[in-house]
């Protein structure tokens, strides 16, 4: 094998030896794709998470359910990984619910 390291760019990380045999060219180029792939995925996940956190609803909730399932059936993300995240996610929705103050009509009730 060759002494030339390879640097991601902007990142400067090492990725290994520059591969000679034709497999291991193929399987370096099949890396890249699949780890640009996952990171991509993971991006997502953390946006959604994010949209989460400033308007929590149903609909973000499933999407976060939906997003955390399939990374961890592709391996992505480990399945407890994905079962705690679809937790915090639960009990962030419960918080945000609690929270949500009460109605004029209900107030004027309780005053009575």
């Amino acid at each position: 094998m060759k002494k030339v390291l390879l640097f991601k760019e902007g990142i400067g990380r090492i990725l290994g030896t520059m591969p000679i045999i034709q497999s291991a060219k193929k399987a370096l180029r099949q890396t890249k794709k699949r780890t640009e792939r996952n990171r991509a995925k993971k991006v997502a996940l953390k946006k959604e998470i994010k949209n989460f956190k400033s308007k929590a609803d149903e609909k973000t909730l499933s999407s976060i359910f939906s997003l955390a399932d399939k990374l961890a059936k592709t391996g992505v993300i480990h399945k407890r990984k994905a079962a705690r995240i679809k937790s915090k996610a639960t009990l962030g929705l419960t918080e945000k619910k609690a929270e949500k103050p009460k109605n004029k009509a209900s107030e004027k009730k309780n005053k009575k």
